[in-house]
């Protein structure tokens, strides 16, 4: 196996090598910096609210000497290797999980060697630079929808439908079926609000509409060099296209839709600000998508996350990302005095 494994290792039992596996080199955590290949992580602790450490590892043997070196390279070399030094006589299961496209750590989200960022200095916004590139024809035979005639021509979408969320732990779901939205449940937070028509208002990055029309853009002279451009006046097409909400909401719409205690359902082609419910009165397409949504529910499984345990931080490991609960690496860290869970074991 090579790259992101994200499935526990308190204890060795539940890593890589001793899962089937015969190697490993990757992380453990779900991500890492693409360069310095640490993992800074929340833990929901009041008084211990990050971890950060090392989570580099061949095997067992942890990797220092891989500082400096781009993770993606990293991973694809060693895969690449393995394929050449295989018995071909034998089969080969080859597991390789990037870390690429997921951002890295918050303080240094999006990372690429430096050689490719500068092949797109004509996109002005640094981290759109860093995130360009790549030929989708290089992907193969994936499983999706080819979206390609609908963006360009307006056509109909070949997708009917979509699974848009599944939350087992807050009881949230929403499901998509053509024009309409299925809401069920509620996550009793700020969220459950209206955000604007994009939910984007107050970022300060420059839109879509600025970089790739308002102000031009090597996309917008490539389409038009291919005969794909089709907006002659962007601003009119845009106003257009922009979702006016009414503000403030209309009172009654606070009311009409109490996802906690009832699905939810809106047409939002013609109610796209999610103003009306019209549950009531479409009782049998309700029942129809939550039934979707329960067979989505059924194939699904429990997630298994466990609250953060103070011993499990690499502060306690010399700031390397370890197995904590086997004897090797077990030690009472000042940082689990007190803690909840070594009061539980106890």
């Amino acid at each position: 196996m090579v790259g992101k494994w994200h499935l526990g290792y308190m204890k060795k039992e539940y890593t890589p090598t001793h899962r089937g596996f015969d190697s490993h080199l990757g992380y453990f955590s779900g991500y890492i910096g693409y360069y310095d290949h640490t993992v800074l992580d929340t833990t929901n602790l009041a008084n211990n609210p990050v971890y950060f450490g090392l989570d580099f590892r061949n095997g067992t043997e942890i990797l220092k000497d891989q500082h400096g070196k781009y993770a993606t390279h990293v991973f694809t070399e060693t895969a690449e290797q393995i394929i050449r030094n295989h018995n071909t006589s034998k089969p080969l299961f080859l597991y390789l999980a990037h870390l690429a496209t997921h951002a890295g750590n918050l303080f240094k989200p999006a990372e690429a060697p430096p050689e490719i960022i500068s092949k797109f200095k004509y996109i002005k916004n640094f981290y759109r630079r860093i995130h360009a590139g790549g030929d989708p024809h290089e992907l193969g035979l994936i499983d999706g929808f080819d979206m390609w005639n609908t963006l360009l021509e307006d056509s109909a979408s070949p997708r009917t439908d979509m699974l848009q969320n599944l939350d087992p732990i807050q009881g949230t779901s929403a499901f998509r079926l053509r024009d309409l939205k299925l809401v069920n449940g509620t996550t009793g937070t700020a969220y459950d609000f209206w955000h604007g028509p994009s939910g984007s208002e107050g970022f300060s990055d420059p839109s879509i509409f600025e970089w790739v029309f308002k102000n031009g853009s090597v996309v917008a002279d490539v389409l038009k060099e291919m005969g794909l451009w089709i907006v002659e006046d962007p601003f009119d097409v845009y106003q257009r296209l922009r979702i006016k909400c009414q503000k403030p909401p209309p009172k009654d719409a606070y009311i009409a839709c109490q996802a906690d205690k009832n699905p939810c359902l809106f047409n939002i082609t013609a109610d796209p600000c999610e103003y009306k419910n019209i549950a009531d009165q479409h009782p049998e397409v309700v029942r129809r998508m939550m039934d979707i949504i329960n067979m989505y529910k059924a194939e699904s499984m429990e997630p298994q996350a466990k609250p953060s345990d103070p011993r499990g931080d690499p502060m306690c490991h010399q700031f390397v990302v370890v197995p904590w609960l086997d004897p090797e690496y077990y030690n009472e860290c000042d940082f689990a005095l007190g803690s909840t869970l070594q009061k539980e074991d106890r």
